[in-house]
């Protein structure tokens, strides 16, 4: 399922508040319907909106419609706002869970972890 990973507003702020980049950890069938509807509704554009995904198929299909695609979940934290969602498949949660931990870790000690 999909789990919102870090989130600092409400519902209402989502919709007022264009100017913030939301990020995605996966870009998969359940992930690429969220942002699509996001998009589809006005209340992000393509270009705010950052994913990253370990399949490169995924990521080339969010990259067509214009999204931010990495496979980098460190790039995804570091352009991201005020908001994250974990959209990976059960399996994978630790993993990219650790991943994310790992950028939050790099990234106060002044590592660069990106790796597009």
């Amino acid at each position: 399922g999909i789990l919102p990973l870090f989130s600092t507003y409400t519902q209402h702020s989502l919709y007022t508040t264009m100017s913030n980049n939301i990020g995605f950890i996966g870009t998969g069938m359940m992930a690429s319907a969220l942002i699509d509807g996001i998009v589809a509704k006005g209340i992000r554009l393509p270009s705010q909106i950052h994913c990253s995904d370990i399949y490169p198929p995924a990521r080339d299909a969010a990259s067509k419609k214009g999204y931010n695609a990495t496979p980098s979940s460190a790039t995804v934290c570091a352009n991201s706002d005020n908001a994250i969602f974990l959209a990976v498949k059960p399996n994978c949660v630790m993993d990219a869970c650790k991943d994310i931990m790992n950028a939050g870790s790099s990234s106060s000690t002044g590592s660069n972890t990106n790796d597009e």
